[in-house]
């Protein structure tokens, strides 16, 4: 999740990237959404140049890939992913679709945007008429609602009620466990 000026407020990762490498993908991610007009698609493919230089430097046995490379990589269309994004008000949520999964057809664009319109609507009822303020302050209830919805990348849960049940059976635990706290 991101705010139309650029700061990410939510960044849920389900591959290992060093800081720099993840720095430079929301770099490329907020300058192709950020950047695009409002009236087109928001679907967009993505040169994921850094899972282009690791296949590079795999198949090279460790030797640094050359531009050629990546030249080569994208010409060829090789880890080009695809991003799905929607804004709702001053916030864009953004989902990558990696090139593996979109090869093999396992990628379904819509659902994607289903995804993310149910996400907001979970961040909506929990926090009710949610605000990015209530993503800053409450991350760790963002971060459990994206839990019980994805696992390791893959969807699990479409069910508003469930994940919304999790969270707040999980929310009174909590309270009970500060209440038993106090007491003692």
């Amino acid at each position: 999740m991101m705010s139309r000026h650029g700061k990410v407020r939510v960044a849920k990762w389900f591959e290992s990237f060093t800081q720099a490498e993840k720095q430079r993908i929301i770099r490329d991610m907020m300058n192709l959404v950020l950047l695009r007009d409002p009236n087109w698609s928001n679907v967009v493919d993505y040169y994921n140049a850094v899972a282009g230089q690791r296949a590079a430097s795999s198949k090279t046995n460790g030797v640094q890939p050359t531009v050629s490379d990546a030249v080569r990589l994208h010409t060829t269309g090789q880890y080009r992913d695809r991003l799905v994004y929607r804004r709702y008000a001053a916030l864009y949520i953004i989902l990558c679709i990696d090139a593996e999964s979109l090869a093999t057809g396992e990628a379904n664009e819509l659902l994607a945007l289903d995804m993310i319109h149910l996400l907001v609507e979970c961040l909506d009822r929990y926090f009710g008429n949610v605000c990015e303020l209530d993503l800053i302050f409450n991350f760790p209830n963002v971060y459990q609602i994206i839990d019980d919805m994805f696992m390791a990348g893959e969807f699990q849960e479409s069910s508003r009620d469930v994940i919304l049940h999790s969270i707040r059976t999980s929310d009174s635990m909590a309270g009970q466990e500060r209440d038993e706290k106090h007491r003692a």
